[in-house]
């Protein structure tokens, strides 16, 4: 099985928006009740189609997806932060989403993904990369982890009446 990590060509948004959806209804359990209220808003709105377009056409931006043996099988997004933040020196590059289609977890879809942001980094002489994970996703932590990933923070919250 060959995996190939290209750039996405505006054919493939709708394939993007399809997955990024499917993962954001997956995630949407994980949230506290009365918390996310945008993140449900975004889901409703359907906004997925415009987000990644804007993406495809901004250079400061990474849209790849990848196909295994020529079948679309997820993408991955990330864009070049160009201010300074209070651990990372700009600019860095923000990994936003890295989604895979169900049932091809643990294949190296996702390393082949991030591997190619990684790529977009050092071509741009950026020597930073961050991105966030759920708490309730111990195999993606685990993904990052082994591809040489450290955790910087935790973020809390405590939702006051």
């Amino acid at each position: 099985m060959a995996i190939e990590v290209r750039l996405a060509r505006p054919e493939d948004i709708p394939a993007i928006a399809a997955l990024h959806r499917l993962s954001r209804e997956r995630l949407a359990r994980f949230i506290p009740p009365r918390l996310g209220s945008t993140f449900h808003d975004s889901l409703q709105a359907g906004e997925e189609d415009a987000l990644f377009r804007e993406q495809l056409a901004d250079d400061d931006c990474l849209l790849a997806v990848a196909e295994l043996d020529g079948r679309y099988c997820g993408f991955i997004s990330a864009t070049v932060q160009p201010y300074e933040d209070d651990l990372l020196h700009s600019p860095y590059l923000t990994i936003e989403f890295v989604e895979v289609e169900p049932g091809l977890s643990g294949q190296g879809v996702g390393t082949q993904l991030i591997q190619a942001a990684e790529n977009f980094a050092r071509l741009r002489g950026i020597r930073n990369v961050d991105l966030q994970v759920w708490q309730d996703n111990p195999r993606a932590q685990s993904l990052y982890g082994r591809l040489g990933y450290s955790p910087l923070e935790i973020r809390m919250y405590k939702l006051l009446d």
